[in-house]
């Protein structure tokens, strides 16, 4: 239950309490890493600290999916296979090699066009934490064509970010689908 509480919570609620832990150096986090001689972090103000915090944020909410992925990849996977395997005297890793990677790769290479999706397109997350800030650390470019688009009220760039984006995952798509091809198991 708790490894799926980031994908069950809605991303409002999750941001809003990663902004309450993290926000400001009164926050509980930097308070208690300030108590134990770590300094006076400010995690949303440093732009550095704001990527590293947007990105475990981000890994955070994006693990059950993850789990739930290759866990039903891992399940998918025949033990005769291991069994045989043993019987032939391979070891862990030949094993891992040479049946878990191959059994499994289908669905890790639609996992990661999956995610590489998500990650792009992913709005909600930058917004709530960071808005972009401190000084543009944190801008990506959906977040960009969002503000082209609707506090600038320039709509010609913000529509080509969002085609460019859109090309760039397409591309990147096309090559993760080829290896999906590839990775035919028989």
């Amino acid at each position: 239950m708790l490894l799926l509480l980031p994908w069950i919570v809605p991303v409002v609620v999750s941001a809003t309490a990663w902004n309450w832990l993290v926000a400001t150096p009164q926050s509980p986090i930097p308070i208690m890493l300030g108590a134990i001689g770590l300094g006076d972090l400010n995690f949303l103000g440093d732009p550095l600290l704001a990527q590293i915090t947007v990105c475990l944020f981000k890994v955070w909410i994006s693990f059950p999916f993850m789990m739930m992925m290759m866990s039903s990849a891992l399940a998918s996977v025949d033990t005769n296979v291991y069994e045989a395997g043993k019987m032939d005297g391979a070891t862990s890793w030949q094993m891992f090699t040479g049946i878990t990677l191959p059994m499994t790769s289908r669905t890790t290479f639609i996992s990661w066009v999956l995610m590489t999706i998500f990650c792009v397109n992913d709005f909600p997350t930058i917004f709530l934490l960071t808005q972009g800030g401190p000084n543009g650390a944190t801008t990506s470019l959906i977040l960009l064509a969002y503000q082209d688009a609707f506090q600038n009220l320039q709509t010609g760039p913000a529509t080509a970010v969002a085609f460019m984006m859109t090309a760039v995952l397409v591309v990147i798509s096309t090559v993760l689908y080829q290896q999906i091809k590839k990775a035919s198991v028989e």
